[in-house]
């Protein structure tokens, strides 16, 4: 009889702290209660999109309504909005989110009618970095077959060397024995670009260069170093050159194999062509980075000191700014924090950046609450928001959900005026399965975009969680 009492007892308090918590937090909405609250903001989005006349802003707008009703699985009304979109830039864009969110609910239906909804951009180059972004997504679920067909017919080489890299990275992803094939292709591809880029007419990019650069980033993912290699010694641009050695040095030290260490000085090698400062302090400490990563301290140490010695002689200020983030970058890349946070001390311009990506790597390492130490701290509102949302996310995953939760009730209340904060900590809310709190959080938001994407969050976790029947 004493046992049985004290287990009564106990399930009472259990009971009561519950029934206390659900106090706190708000009962949880029903999801028909969430998807109308949902709906509701995407007519008033519509409407705002209707009575805007201008053509970008309506784009943009659109971009995003399309987007939010895209993570909410709302995919048949997301492809409507798509076609009405005006500029092909922003409807690619919205392509793009479409594509990662069928890919992510396994829509395999909803891939292909996106590629006729690409079809109808009237702009053919913005028509075929649509039709890549669906291939990589198709490639992304194993849909090879259909992901080739499409790279096959996209005649921009730019474009056609980014569709057939994503193949390629995620065959190896799946082991297919043709990978090496399409990164072969996309190579090819890369080679035959040519012309220049005007920005605010007066910057010229070298589009031969920058398709280089963004072929050894993709061959660096899927571990196809010597094809990497080859792109980067066909560089001319040495801001795209220290780019190309930096990707290959940060994907090959991932691995933490001693392996790559003939690598690593072929890398090495190609940087002393490089002779502009900011772009030689980029591909070293990246350099750096990787020999400490495999456990070359010695090698790494040098080349951090060479690093900044010649970070030192950058005399414009900005650019000396953005030369001392690359460093704390790469020393906490490296795990060398201590470092990384006297360098980002240093960044000026770029030091809420800099402490951001610090924090990325610590969560990267599991170093959560020394990340979150840093996070809370950061000047720059949208850098702090972005790096707790990194936190936060990941105690989710650790299973430290009250704390993660936590930091999301701290960001509504220090950050009650920025509506992309305040977004973010609803994502957060959600994510936690906090959903009525995530719901009372939108209320704060004022802004159309930022409420409806608020509200998508919610509806997509709740999915997740099986919430909602069917899902």
């Amino acid at each position: 009889m004493r046992v049985k009492a004290i287990f009564i007892a106990v399930a009472s308090v259990l009971i009561l702290i519950s029934f206390l918590n659900a106090l706190c937090q708000g009962a949880q909405p029903s999801p028909k209660e969430v998807m109308a609250e949902f709906e509701l903001a995407l007519q008033k989005a519509m409407a705002a999109a209707k009575s805007t006349e201008e053509s970008y802003s309506r784009s943009v707008l659109l971009r995003c309504i399309a987007e939010a009703t895209s993570e909410a699985g709302l995919f048949d009304q997301a492809l409507q909005i798509i076609r009405d979109i005006p500029l092909g830039t922003e409807a690619a864009d919205a392509i793009r989110y479409g594509a990662n969110m069928a890919a992510s609910a396994k829509e395999s239906k909803i891939l292909e009618q996106l590629i006729d909804v690409a079809k109808g951009i009237r702009d053919r180059f913005y028509r075929e970095r649509a039709l890549s972004y669906i291939a990589a997504s198709m490639a992304d679920v194993g849909l090879f077959e259909q992901a080739i067909k499409i790279a096959t017919s996209i005649k921009e080489s730019y474009i056609r060397s980014s569709a057939f890299s994503s193949i390629s990275v995620a065959m190896a992803k799946f082991g297919h024995k043709e990978a090496e094939l399409f990164v072969k292709k996309a190579l090819e591809a890369a080679k035959k670009v040519r012309g220049e880029i005007i920005v605010d007419g007066a910057v010229f990019i070298d589009r031969h260069s920058m398709a280089l650069m963004d072929f050894s980033e993709d061959a660096s993912k899927g571990g196809f170093f010597n094809y990497a290699l080859e792109a980067v010694k066909e560089i001319e641009s040495e801001e795209f050159k220290s780019w190309g050695i930096y990707y290959i040095a940060v994907w090959a030290a991932r691995s933490g194999k001693q392996e790559y260490k003939p690598l690593l000085y072929q890398l090495l090698e190609m940087s002393q062509a490089i002779q502009e400062a900011r772009y030689s302090v980029l591909a070293l400490s990246a350099i750096a980075a990787a020999f400490q990563k495999i456990g070359e301290q010695n090698e790494a140490n040098s080349l951090f000191e060479r690093a900044i010695k010649l970070a030192n002689e950058v005399t414009d200020k900005f650019d000396r700014s953005r030369t001392w983030r690359n460093i704390a970058r790469a020393m906490a890349f490296a795990g060398m924090y201590d470092k990384a946070i006297d360098f980002a001390k240093q960044a000026e311009f770029f030091s809420s950046a800099a402490f951001r990506i610090i924090c990325s790597e610590m969560v990267r390492d599991g170093l959560l609450e020394q990340a979150y130490q840093i996070a809370k701290d950061i000047s720059n509102i949208e850098e702090r928001s972005a790096a707790l949302h990194n936190v936060a996310i990941a105690m989710i995953k650790a299973g430290k959900i009250e704390k993660a939760a936590g930091i999301a009730r701290e960001m509504s209340k220090t950050l009650r005026k920025h509506p992309k904060s305040i977004r973010l900590a609803v994502m957060i809310m959600a994510e936690a399965g906090n959903w009525g709190e995530a719901l009372e959080l939108t209320k704060d938001i004022q802004d159309v975009q930022e409420y409806l994407r608020a509200l998508a969050h919610i509806v997509k976790a709740m999915k997740t969680a099986k919430m909602f029947k069917g899902s």
